[in-house]
C-alpha cells in the first residue's frame, strides 16, 4: 500500500478548474455574475478538500488500530514474532499519538502452568476439584533377639509387608483479592486402605497371615488455607516471585492414641493399628517462595518451603490396648523444595517434568511426668519425579493430569492425580 496524498491531488484539481473557468469567461471575467460563480466553485472545492482530508485522517486512525490489534494477537501465539507494518501503509501526514502498550494475555497453556505454581493472580474465583490416587508398599524384617559372637542371631525373625492405598478428593478454591494478593482454601476428603501381611503363624516363618484396615469412604482430612503475595512480576530478566503463608488446621483424625492389636491369635508377630488416621492432629504453619520464568517455548519454575507443627497435648498417646497414656507430641520440621520445566506444545497443551523433595526431622513425644524422647524412624526423605500434562479447554477451564514416581523408600511408589480448574 502506497501513501495517498489527497491534499496535493485536490490542490492540482482546484488549479485546473480555476484556469478553465477563467478561460471560459474570457473578457467577461469582470462580470459580477461570473465572479460569483467562480467563487462558489472555489468554495465548493475547498469544502470537498477539507472533507477528503478528514476522511483520510479517519482511515489512517482505523488502519493504525487494526495494525495494533494484529500485533497484539500475534504476540499471544508462542513462537510467533509480530511483523512490523511499513510506515507507508498508514496514510497520514500527522504523527500518530503513542498508543498505550498493553501486556499480552497469557495463553491457556501459560495460564495453566502459572495457576499450578500459584503465580497466576486474577480478580475472580477459581474452583478446582482434584482426585489423587497413591500407592505405597514396604517390606520390613522384624528381629526379636540378640547377636551372639557378633555374627549369630538368636531369637525370632519375621517378615512383614505393608500395602497402602489412598484415594483423596480435594476441593481447591482460589480467589484474587487484589492484582497481587490471592487467598486459597483446600478441603481434603480421604479414603485409606492398608493391607498387612506377615509370617509366623504357629511359629512357622513360611506361613503368612493377612489383615486389612481401612477408613470410611472420604473422611475429612486436615484443612489448609493460605495467602499468596506477588513480590515481583516477571520481566525479561527476572522471574515472577510469589511469597506464600499457609496454615494447617487439625480437622482430620489424629494418629495418636490408636491402639495396636494382633488380628490373628496364631501369629503374634503381626500387629496392626485398630483404625487409620486422616490427619496429623497438630496445627501447622508453612511459608515459602515460588519462582516462574517464561523462556519460550518453555516455562521454568521452582519452589522452596518450610513447615512447622506446633506441639500439642493429647489425653492419650499410647498404643497398648487398655492403657491410657496422656502426653505431648511434637513433629519434626519439614523442608521442601522442587523445580521443573513445562514445554508448550501448542497454545492449549503443555508437558511438564519436575522433581520434588521433602525432608522431615524426627518426631518427639513426652508422657506426662517424663522428658521428651525422640521417636526413632520418623525422619523422612520423600523424593519424587513428576510428569504432567495440561490441556486448556477454554480460558476458564483446564484439565491437569500428573503422574508421580517415588525415588526414595519414604515416598509413595506411584501417585496419579486429575484436576479440572474452572474460573468464574
Amino acid at each position: 500500500m502506497s501513501r495517498v496524498r489527497p491534499c496535493w491531488f485536490l490542490g492540482a484539481a482546484l488549479c485546473v478548474v480555476s484556469c478553465c473557468a477563467y478561460a471560459a469567461g474570457g473578457g467577461r471575467a469582470d462580470s459580477p455574475a461570473d465572479s460569483a460563480l467562480v467563487k462558489q466553485r472555489i468554495a465548493r472545492l475547498k469544502q470537498e478538500l477539507r472533507t477528503a482530508v478528514q476522511r483520510n485522517q479517519q482511515q489512517a486512525a482505523y488502519l493504525r488500530a487494526l495494525i495494533q490489534r494484529l500485533q497484539q494477537v500475534e504476540a499471544q501465539i508462542p513462537g510467533t514474532h509480530p511483523q512490523k507494518v511499513p510506515a507507508a501503509a498508514v496514510p497520514s501526514k500527522t504523527k500518530p499519538a503513542p498508543a498505550r502498550r498493553k501486556t499480552p494475555q497469557k495463553s491457556e497453556t501459560q495460564q495453566a502452568v502459572y495457576q499450578q505454581e500459584n503465580a497466576l493472580f486474577v480478580r475472580h474465583l477459581t474452583i478446582e476439584p482434584k482426585l489423587t490416587y497413591t500407592y505405597y508398599d514396604l517390606n520390613q524384617i522384624n528381629l526379636n533377639g540378640f547377636l551372639a559372637l557378633s555374627s549369630i542371631f538368636l531369637g525370632n525373625i519375621s517378615v512383614q509387608q505393608v500395602k497402602a492405598t489412598t484415594l483423596q478428593f480435594d476441593l481447591l478454591m482460589r480467589d484474587g483479592i487484589t492484582r497481587r494478593l490471592q487467598a486459597t482454601l483446600d478441603l481434603p476428603f480421604l479414603y485409606r486402605n492398608f493391607e498387612f501381611i506377615g509370617g509366623g503363624v504357629n511359629t512357622s516363618g513360611g506361613t503368612l497371615s493377612q489383615a486389612n484396615v481401612s477408613t470410611q469412604p472420604f473422611v475429612q482430612g486436615d484443612v489448609n488455607f493460605g495467602l499468596y503475595y506477588q513480590l515481583a512480576k516477571e520481566t525479561a530478566r527476572h522471574p515472577n516471585v510469589v511469597w506464600n503463608v499457609q496454615a494447617i488446621a487439625p480437622t482430620g483424625m489424629a494418629p495418636y492414641g490408636i491402639k495396636v492389636i494382633q488380628p490373628n491369635p496364631g501369629n503374634t508377630s503381626l500387629s496392626v493399628p485398630a483404625t487409620l488416621p486422616t490427619g496429623n492432629g497438630l496445627w501447622g504453619a508453612e511459608t515459602g517462595f515460588s519462582f516462574v520464568k517464561t523462556s519460550d517455548p518453555g516455562i521454568l519454575f521452582a519452589n522452596i518451603g518450610y513447615l512447622h507443627y506446633f506441639p500439642r497435648h493429647f489425653s492419650d498417646i499410647g498404643t497398648t490396648p487398655g492403657v491410657v497414656q496422656p502426653g505431648d507430641v511434637a513433629l519434626g520440621d519439614i523442608y521442601e523444595f522442587g523445580f521443573g520445566i513445562a514445554f508448550a506444545l501448542n497454545r492449549r497443551m503443555s508437558l511438564s517434568t519436575s522433581y520434588a523433595d521433602s525432608l522431615a526431622g524426627r518426631a518427639e513425644t513426652k508422657n506426662d511426668g517424663s522428658n521428651w524422647q525422640y521417636v526413632e524412624g520418623t525422619d523422612v526423605n520423600a523424593a519424587s519425579f513428576n510428569l504432567g500434562v495440561t490441556y486448556g479447554l477454554s480460558r476458564r477451564e483446564t484439565v491437569i493430569a500428573n503422574l508421580g514416581i517415588g525415588m526414595t523408600k519414604d515416598a509413595p511408589n506411584v501417585s496419579l492425580s486429575f484436576g479440572i480448574p474452572y474460573s468464574f
